[in-house]
Order: structure tokens, then sequence, then C-alpha cells
């Protein structure tokens, strides 16, 4: 299947799509873009920042203006099943080193998942702990298996996926055997490896704005600032809104002309 083909489905069309459409070709931003829309899964600042419109915090404590919901491209199975299989083929992941996927909890868990079923390997996942940090390990690899460390999106080097590596390190009984690099299906994180050099292999690369506080044009406007997972689908319904307003003022402007 095309890109054209792919930009001109609907959500339906979208819902029937198999690896074998993606079989010769790696997928387009414009395409995984088109996808995460028509599930809900972008947000993004329209218009000039303004008191009325807030904007977003990631985990990371920097603010935003766009925000991709991984969970819920991630929750199509059918584009999940798609996008793992892209990733082994374009990232890319050498499969007869592996034994492990090893991810961090929550929304990269069915990623994982997925990846670990096409490479038939077993996989697991490092989740909050009693200090609300990614601290918890109950899985066991045996000394002599190799790991591969996958996620969904990476902001910064020293974020989730490099915290799931060291609790591994520390909590696993037996000595663990990175892959020198790992698979991250979406990147929007300035350097080219984690905090310890893991290579950074990805599917997906933007380049986001992201700001300190002290440097937010947002809040300099007076915006408000949210937590993107607890607040993701109201900005995504005033993002419509403000759309719909904007396509309805430019109907308007054309009939007036």
């Amino acid at each position: 299947m095309t890109e054209s083909e792919v930009l001109s489905l609907d959500l339906t069309g979208i819902r029937r799509l198999t690896v074998a459409d993606f079989a010769e070709r790696r997928m387009t931003n414009q395409e995984f873009f088109h996808i995460a829309g028509l599930v809900g899964g972008y947000w993004e600042y329209l218009g000039e920042p303004r008191f009325s419109a807030p904007h977003m915090l990631a985990q990371s404590g920097l603010h935003l203006g766009n925000y991709i919901n991984c969970s819920l491209i991630l929750a199509e199975s059918t584009v999940r099943e798609i996008l793992a299989a892209q990733m082994i083929r374009y990232c890319p992941i050498e499969t007869n080193k592996i034994d492990w996927v090893v991810t961090a909890a929550l929304a990269g868990i069915t990623l994982g998942g997925e990846i670990a079923r096409q490479l038939r390997a077993r996989d697991g996942f490092v989740e909050k702990g009693d200090d609300k940090e990614l601290s918890a390990w109950r899985f066991q690899i045996l000394a002599g298996e190799s790991v591969l460390l996958v996620n969904e999106l990476i902001t910064t080097p020293d974020g989730s996926i490099y915290a799931t590596k060291q609790t591994v390190e520390k909590l696993n009984p037996e000595l663990v055997r990175f892959l020198p690099y790992a698979a991250l299906m979406v990147d929007r994180c300035p350097s080219k490896t984690l905090a310890d050099g893991t290579q950074i292999r990805s599917l997906f690369k933007f380049v986001f704005p992201a700001y300190p506080e002290s440097g937010c044009p947002y809040c300099a406007a007076g915006s408000s600032l949210v937590r993107g997972k607890a607040n993701f689908r109201r900005l995504w319904q005033e993002q419509q809104a403000y759309q719909r307003e904007q396509q309805g003022g430019n109907k308007a402007q054309r009939r007036l002309s």
C-alpha cells in the first residue's frame, strides 16, 4: 500500500491494515501522525501562546506544546503489530541475539510484548515501586541471556528507559547482558545515546520544542501548565474544537470574499 493510500484511510481502514501493507517500505512520519490523529493520540498547541489555552508538563519536567499519547496508538492491536514489525526491521533489531525484551511500565508493555512475540523472545518490564519510581523488577534473567531494551518514547537520555536498565542491573539475581542499543518507537531526545552511552535506535525521530520553566513562551503568555496524562483527553478535545472554529472562520471569509 502506498503512502497516499494510507493517508486516505479513515479509522476503519486503519484497523484493517496488516504488516504486509508495509512489507517493502518504512512507515513515514506523515502516516504515523495520520494514524495518531485518527485514534486521538496526538495533541498540538494551536495558535499563539495565550492565557486561555493550557500547555503540557512532560514527565521529564519540561514544558511542551506537542504530545504523542502512545498508549492510545498502541491500543490499536493491528497498528501495534505493524509498528513492532517496523521497529524490528528499521531500528534495526538484530534478531538472532535476543532472549529477552524489557521495557518500562506502563505504556511500553504492550509494545515490548508484541516485539518479543515476533522475535520469539520472553518479555518483562520494570514498574513503579513503593517509592513511586521505576524501581520494581519481578522477573529473573539468567546469566548469559541477552536483553533488548524497548520503549514507546524517549524524551531525555536519563528517563524511563535508562531507569529501567538501572533497576534490572540492580535487582536481577544474575549479571545482565544488555545489547549495546535500545529500540524506541518515538525518539524526541536531543541525545543519540542513553546517559550511560547505550545507543538509541528509533523508528521515528521528531524534534518538538521543549522548554524549561524559565524559558517557556507559554508560561510567559500566562498559559496554565497541566500534566499530559491526566488532562490529555480534555486538551485533545479543545484542540479539535479550535480546529473546527478556525475552519469555520476560513469558510466564512471565503464566502465574504
